[in-house]
C-alpha cells in the first residue's frame, strides 16, 4: 500500500476525515488505516496524508491533486484518524 497526499483547506479536508472514519469503521479498524495532517502555523492548507485499503473510493470523494507520497515526518504531524500505535507501525516521525 502506499501514501497519497493532497494539499487542502480546512473546509475540505473535514468533510473527508468524517468519511475516513467512517470507512475505518467499515473495515473493523483496520490497523493499516490511518489519515494524518501536517501544517505550518499560519498556513490556510495543510497536507492530508491517507494510507490503506480502499483509498480509491475515499480520493473520489475529494476528486484531483491526489498524489503518491512518502509517510509524513517532520514537526506538526497530527493524527485524524486511526489509533495511536500507527506513529510506531509506519515509523512516522514527530
Amino acid at each position: 500500500m502506499t501514501w497519497r497526499r493532497k494539499m487542502m483547506r480546512l473546509e475540505e479536508w473535514q468533510p473527508l476525515q468524517e468519511r475516513f472514519g467512517q470507512h475505518q469503521l467499515l473495515n473493523l479498524g483496520d490497523p493499516d488505516a490511518a489519515m494524518f495532517s501536517q501544517s505550518h502555523p499560519g498556513d490556510d492548507v495543510c497536507a492530508i496524508y491517507i494510507h490503506g485499503p480502499g483509498l480509491d473510493a475515499l480520493e473520489g470523494s475529494s476528486p484531483g491533486g491526489w498524489e503518491d507520497s512518502d509517510p509524513p515526518s517532520g514537526k506538526n504531524v497530527v493524527l485524524l484518524v486511526g489509533d495511536a500505535g500507527v506513529f510506531k507501525r509506519f515509523g512516522i516521525k514527530q
